[in-house]
């Protein structure tokens, strides 16, 4: 063995924690003075990805992603649990709607933020990898992996429909418990994984061939995106963004792409010293102003003004907000869940509420989360439920894949077997029968062709032939 010995000329942080972000007091001023502007809302939407015209829902998409820069607030409890403070989000959509940008953008201004391609990426690289070491008799250390890396930071994983379900499977517990359990190598470790989670991902196909509108069922499109739904109930907020032809919001588009090219530099002058790298002009002040005259904070001012709030502000619910939001959950889940077999709201998407809740305080650099704090974070949590599937949602779409009516079609074909049946295992059942049956229950032939094919999946029932089904049990 020999010593080894590196000389070092120079070191440069690739991700600065944001409790190690340095901010002098002339900038701690400024940035109490930005969190009492009237505007700051507007403000801090309009800093995220300015390139990117926010038109429409991509509006409510950019100030989704303020809130998850700025996060809830994470606690441990008495009894050794832990509650997640970080908000994940996913974008679903169209190509060309901006979502890898977005994610590029995401994880250069949050502080420790990672990015990776789901098509690129192995579950040993979303978490760790065992490595034999040469330079230690052989034996195997850890390399950790982006979601470890990213710890107390941000993760934006691109293509995440891409990866295999195997390296997906790996995501569950990182997300939820925030950890992970790691044994290879004759290693047994356990690593924190405490980062927000932005995933963008694509339809099989390329565009979503079913353009449904708001209100109507959503299960294909999810379908088509190709993702379990366990890990999609892992996010906070999902957004579905559809590249649809809106003349009005695609010129204002239009014209936002050749104004903003028109005004960047060329990279060659930059690379020869011509010109100055408008990123690192931008370095030296706090705001700037954007293509249409509105205010954006710089993305240094933007690092330091997120670092502060999460290292000194840790908001907790007012009662007057703990009732607003008890009251939305209450009347939203008694709200005709029982005679359409939909689950309007679950009690995941209370803590997602309240991390909302705690993010909006954050922004204003409040020690408490108001009854305003909790209106705003519910205008966003309805915001997006809507226009994933308008004002009927149903929350077991997400966790299950499956529409209600799907679901109910299951159950009721399962009672129509048994009554056929007199619920005896070894009768056999006729296909036309089944149907027949159904049909005077308003369901058609797809639906009790679909509804068979997801019982025979869960082995409840089973086809001894061509045209016969049987109950298992």
């Amino acid at each position: 063995m020999f010593n080894i010995y590196h000389s070092l000329v120079s070191a440069e942080h690739e991700n600065t924690p944001f409790n190690e972000i340095e901010i002098s007091e002339e900038e701690q001023k400024q940035i109490i003075e930005i969190s009492n502007r009237s505007d700051l809302y507007e403000l801090l939407t309009n800093s995220i990805a300015p390139s990117i015209f926010g038109a429409g829902k991509l509006q409510m998409v950019k100030r989704s992603l303020v809130m998850q820069l700025f996060s809830g607030v994470s606690r441990r409890y008495s009894d050794g649990t832990r509650a997640r403070g970080d908000i994940h989000i996913l974008l679903m959509g169209d190509p060309g709607v901006a979502k890898s940008q977005l994610l590029s953008y995401m994880s250069q201004i949050s502080p420790r933020g990672k990015y990776a391609s789901g098509g690129g990426i192995s579950g040993a690289g979303l978490t760790a990898a065992a490595v034999r070491d040469a330079f230690n008799d052989g034996r195997f250390s850890l390399e950790a992996g982006i979601l470890v890396l990213a710890d107390s930071g941000l993760a934006a994983i691109d293509e995440f429909d891409k990866m295999n379900n195997d390296d997906r499977s790996k995501m569950h517990e990182a997300m939820e418990q925030q950890k992970i359990h790691i044994s290879k190598g004759g290693i047994n470790a356990t690593m924190r994984t405490r980062c927000a989670v932005l995933a963008a991902a694509n339809p099989r196909l390329g565009r979503f061939s079913h353009r449904a509108q708001a209100g109507l069922d959503i299960s294909p499109m999810f379908e088509e995106v190709d993702l379990p739904p366990a890990l999609m109930s892992r996010f906070d907020i999902i957004w579905l963004l559809r590249d649809d032809v809106v003349k009005e919001q695609d010129m204002q588009i239009a014209e936002h792409i050749l104004s903003n090219r028109s005004t960047g530099i060329s990279e060659a002058l930059i690379e020869e010293g011509r010109e100055a790298d408008p990123k690192v002009v931008d370095e030296e002040s706090t705001m700037k102003k954007g293509y249409n005259g509105e205010d954006q904070l710089t993305i240094s001012m933007f690092q330091k003004y997120i670092a502060w709030a999460k290292r000194t502000i840790h908001p907790v619910l007012t009662p007057e907000a703990q009732e607003q939001i008890t009251n939305f959950y209450i009347e939203t889940r008694t709200r005709d869940s029982d005679e359409d077999n939909s689950v309007p709201i679950t009690a995941r998407a209370l803590e997602g509420l309240v991390r909302l809740a705690e993010a909006n305080a954050r922004m204003r650099l409040s020690p408490e989360a108001t009854a305003e704090d909790a209106k705003r974070a519910l205008a966003m949590f309805r915001n997006w439920r809507y226009e994933l599937m308008g004002d009927e949602f149903d929350e077991g779409v997400i966790s299950t894949g499956r529409s209600a009516k799907k679901r109910s079609a299951e159950q009721v074909t399962l009672e129509v077997m048994k009554q056929l049946t007199g619920g005896k295992r070894d009768v056999d059942v006729a296909a036309g029968d089944i149907l027949n049956e159904m049909a005077r229950q308003n369901f058609d032939e797809y639906e009790v062709e679909d509804a068979l094919r997801q019982l025979s999946t869960r082995s409840q029932i089973y086809t001894p032939g061509a045209g016969r089904w049987r109950l298992v049990n």
